[in-house]
């Protein structure tokens, strides 16, 4: 075994110590520089899509940026001034956005939690007595110048209801005053119309004396006025004084025609019914045997 070993390894040094011509070596390089540069042509020969596009690609980025710059230069500056007013706007709201923010997280964190309020009972109030009513009604009858109602309604509820203590003492002071008024003389009316305004009041209550001396007043202010002549004729009929009133109602009629059919259905006229220089004045036929008609039922 050993001889065999040392025979191989004897071979090996033999070989390793060859010797190579120069000529050989030149050879030799020659052959690797045309293998290598056999291999640079089939490389390029071989894959040449690949190398294209690439090219083809880097041509495209490159327009696409040219194109990108080409908008930008030709952009106009309305675009422009539109999208800065949008960004201050945004920025302005997102300012706001962040105060109120901040004052609602002060007031979360300040403001006490205020109590709830309690819903109020309903008052409820009474009826008002029927002392209370009658005495109400009496004041605003004194508030209206009323005074004669006035009067009246005070005594009638102080006479009513003596155990209301209070209002009583009241309804005896507004009656007093209700008592000075009434006892005061009324001033006299200086123009016509006014003191024939007078004289229908009087004439109203009943005060027909009083009535005659304030329409006799105002025929001197307006002596050929028909409407005052017919008022004294009508306060003559009622006090009895028959002829001087069918005297003063024909002269109302000359003046003023209406007036005929006024007397027919005037209520103060009722003692001259019977009268038949009334009836020819009026227009009733005289008729012996019945009455002439009523205001009432004639038509």
């Amino acid at each position: 075994m050993t001889k065999k070993t040392r025979s191989t390894k004897s071979k090996a040094k033999t070989t390793s110590r060859r010797k190579v011509s120069p000529s050989a070596r030149a050879t030799d390089r020659k052959k690797t520089k045309r293998v290598r540069s056999a291999a640079r042509v089939s490389s390029k020969t071989r894959a040449p899509s690949t190398v294209k596009k690439a090219k083809v690609k880097k041509a495209a980025v490159r327009k696409k940026a040219k194109k990108k710059i080409v908008k930008k230069k030709a952009a106009p500056k309305k675009t422009v001034r539109k999208k800065a007013k949008k960004a201050v706007k945004k920025a302005v709201k997102k300012k706001v956005a962040k105060k109120k923010a901040a004052k609602k997280a002060v007031k979360k964190k300040v403001a006490p939690r205020r109590p709830k309020k309690k819903k109020a009972a309903p008052v409820v109030t009474p009826a008002p007595s029927p002392a209370m009513k009658a005495f109400e009604r009496a004041v605003n009858l004194f508030h209206r110048h009323k005074f004669e109602s006035a009067q009246r309604a005070f005594t009638q509820f102080i006479e009513r209801y003596p155990q209301e203590a209070e209002m009583v003492v009241r309804a005896r002071s507004y009656l007093a005053i209700c008592q000075r008024q009434l006892s005061r003389p009324p001033a006299t009316p200086r123009d016509a119309e006014a003191l024939y305004d007078r004289g229908i009041v009087e004439l109203n209550y009943g005060r027909i004396r009083e009535a005659i001396s304030y329409f006799q007043k105002a025929l001197k202010r307006d002596p050929e006025a028909p409407h005052i002549l017919y008022s004294l004729a009508a306060a003559h009929a009622r006090l009895g004084q028959l002829e001087q009133a069918l005297e003063e109602l024909k002269e109302a009629v000359k003046r003023r025609e209406v007036l005929r059919i006024h007397a027919r259905r005037d209520a103060d006229f009722v003692n001259l019914y019977a009268h038949p220089e009334f009836q020819q004045l009026v227009g009733w036929e005289v008729v012996e045997e019945s009455p002439p008609l009523s205001p009432s039922t004639e038509s």
